[in-house]
């Protein structure tokens, strides 16, 4: 897992990089096509099967699709359909551990030893009497709503209307059981419900103001990403100067979808490809550098 972490560091530090030296010499657009749905487009033809977004300026929200489903039916994608959300998982289970350590339940400070004794990994039923899964489902997902998360543990199937997501080479891989990842990474959403659990998230919705401020303590990784609890900040080289984003990527295998607010406005968009194994390999997991969707949205003006 560390081996992954810091590959998917150095490839996001590759691509911004790039990106910072591209900045200053973004042409003018030759038409007033809307500049997120061209920039979904062009990673579409560039081999993503499907892209998925939504962007939201205040109360005004506005929703991209691009692409297909799958690649088998030819069903086009749609904004409301579910995808694994990898990493992303891991500020659910974040806020979770933070309202329990809110109400005194547990301390930051604590060891696993002392909830889980003789077993890193265990099923979290020591603190609270209840499952991880029941916990996220009673202090997030009922409360805000979002009918279209869940938490599977070992069903292999997505359910209801989702997009399929591939390797590099087309292989489906949506079907596979989620039990590997666990709160790393298990989690299946829709973009319109990513969207809305972090707008809770860092508008103070879910958190008292102690447990607030935890998260946003990040401790950086490299010069333009810095991690705190289950979030992570990402400093993007704009035009006009660098700008700050908080949120998640969430790299899992056949999606990576990434969750980002900077003021009032907020991105969260999947792209339904990603290979794991050729990141292992040390190759690049995707058909195409995904930054391109954070620089038209946070850089530009749509």
């Amino acid at each position: 897992m560390k081996l992954r972490r810091k590959r998917h560091y150095r490839t996001c530090l590759v691509v911004l990089t790039a990106a910072a030296l591209a900045a200053a010499t973004v042409p003018a657009a030759a038409t007033p096509r809307d500049p997120v749905d061209a920039t979904l487009h062009d990673l579409v033809a560039q081999g993503f099967p499907g892209a998925v977004a939504d962007v939201r300026d205040g109360q005004r929200v506005r929703r991209y699709v691009a692409g297909v489903a799958d690649t088998r039916t030819g069903e086009p994608a749609r904004h409301w359909q579910r995808f694994r959300i990898a990493s992303n998982t891991k500020a659910f289970v974040a806020t979770v551990v933070l309202r329990l350590a809110g109400e005194g339940v547990l301390s930051l400070d604590d060891d696993v030893e002392r909830w889980l004794p003789g077993l890193v990994r265990g099923p979290g039923y020591d603190a609270t009497g209840n499952g991880v899964v029941a916990e996220i489902d009673r202090r997030i997902l009922t409360p805000l709503g979002l009918r279209d998360t869940y938490f599977p543990v070992t069903d292999p199937y997505l359910r209801g209307p989702h997009l399929h997501g591939y390797d590099r080479t087309g292989q489906d891989l949506s079907v596979f059981s989620p039990s590997y990842d666990w709160t790393a990474g298990a989690m299946v959403s829709t973009v319109d419900d990513l969207a809305k659990f972090h707008r809770a998230l860092f508008d103070g919705e879910l958190l008292a103001p102690a447990q607030q401020r935890e998260p946003l303590a990040a401790v950086p990784v490299n010069e333009r990403q810095a991690y705190g609890l289950g979030v992570e900040r990402l400093t993007l080289p704009c035009p006009g100067g660098d700008r700050e984003l908080w949120g998640n990527t969430g790299a899992g295998p056949g999606y990576y979808s990434l969750s980002f607010t900077s003021g009032e406005r907020q991105l969260v968009t999947v792209l339904t490809a990603y290979d794991l194994g050729a990141e292992l390999r040390g190759e690049q997991p995707w058909p195409a550098g995904p930054i391109p969707v954070l620089m038209t949205t946070f850089c530009g003006t749509t």
